[in-house]
């Protein structure tokens, strides 16, 4: 026979099994009773007690639009903006140049969450802003934010000789683009800085390519001029210029700088050549060791003269785009025996 499930017992009248009686739940009753009540108490209370409870909940603290935290503009007439306090109808602003705000640029009072700088500020500088809310007196300052003003353009003009003729092109680069790069986190992924599409990458292998059509230069020659464009930059040591061993440069930094290294230079050439303008197909050439050294290799026809290196079924001639005089092909002494490391762009 079965055991019975707990909530049943025998009906000892009739020798038959029913269920256990309902107990009567006193509490069940009396916690409906006193949630009615608090119901009937918050229906009361809400008017009241709502727009209390929204005005603790309300954020008090005055927050930056524009410009945020730590970052870099380069508009030299910036409008500042921050979020508004309820019932704050005035707001006074200062800027300086100093974190204890004793070199003051602007302090005033505005009636609304803006203000609008008149007077150019100097570029190039680090600068700090703050607003309090003015109520019934004033109130309390807000945090402290800075922001760099840096340059709205860059205009570099670059001379050099090829052959027996010397060159000279002005580009403007846009401050924006080229702090966009140098904020970036370095990589050892050099292949992702080769940046053909970048505009001012465009715009200089117009200018190249304009030159070299008016001279009527062959392709070998457009090539090689290009890459006397590029030996023909300052060489940077990173150790000099950002003091670490190794810094590799976007190609727009590179034209900012006036310079870099072997690696910079090497990306530089790159990224120039496989413009849509100028359309060759390079990659870059690692020389592992101590110390390493990166060029640059634009494919050729096997039958060029040179050094050159096979890679995915193409010959790659070898470029050194550090110091002028060099050939398309020629490889320096040290490095004759070596086989570099090939980066696909």
């Amino acid at each position: 026979m079965d055991s019975l499930p707990p909530d049943q017992e025998m009906n000892t009248n009739n020798g038959q099994y029913a269920p256990r009686p309902p107990k009567k739940r006193r509490r069940g009753a009396l916690a409906a009773v006193l949630i009615v009540i608090i119901l009937f108490l918050a229906v009361i209370a809400v008017p009241k007690g709502l727009p209390i409870l929204f005005d603790f909940l309300e954020n008090k603290t005055i927050s930056p639009i524009y410009p945020t935290e730590s970052s870099v503009i380069t508009n030299s007439t910036p409008r500042f903006e921050w979020t508004a306090l309820k019932n704050i109808e005035s707001y006074r602003f200062q800027l300086s140049m100093s974190f204890d705000f004793k070199a003051l640029l602007v302090d005033a009072v505005v009636n609304d969450t803006f203000f609008v700088v008149t007077e150019p500020l100097p570029e190039n500088r680090t600068y700090f802003w703050r607003v309090m809310p003015i109520s019934n007196g004033e109130g309390e300052w807000s945090q402290t934010w800075d922001f760099f003003l840096g340059h709205d353009v860059f205009t570099r003009t670059f001379e050099w000789r090829y052959s027996v003729n010397s060159y000279t092109i002005t580009i403007n680069i846009p401050g924006q683009e080229y702090y966009e790069y140098s904020l970036r986190d370095r990589t050892p992924n050099y292949a992702s800085y080769v940046k053909s599409d970048d505009s001012s990458i465009k715009d200089l292998a117009y200018k190249l390519n304009e030159i070299a059509e008016k001279k009527r230069f062959t392709q070998y020659e457009k090539a090689e001029f290009v890459l006397s464009f590029v030996q023909n930059l300052e060489y940077l040591s990173d150790q000099e210029t950002e003091g670490v061993i190794e810094y590799p440069r976007y190609p727009v930094e590179t034209l900012v700088d006036g310079g870099g290294d072997c690696e910079d230079t090497a990306i530089l050439f790159v990224s120039l050549i496989q413009t849509s303008i100028l359309n060759f197909d390079g990659v870059l050439l690692l020389f592992e060791g101590d110390p390493s050294h990166m060029a640059a290799g634009i494919w050729g026809d096997p039958s060029l003269p040179g050094t050159s290196y096979l890679f995915n079924g193409k010959y790659y001639y070898y470029c050194e785009t550090t110091s002028p005089g060099w050939k398309i092909g020629e490889v320096p002494e040290d490095l004759q025996n070596t086989g570099p490391k090939i980066i696909n762009c």
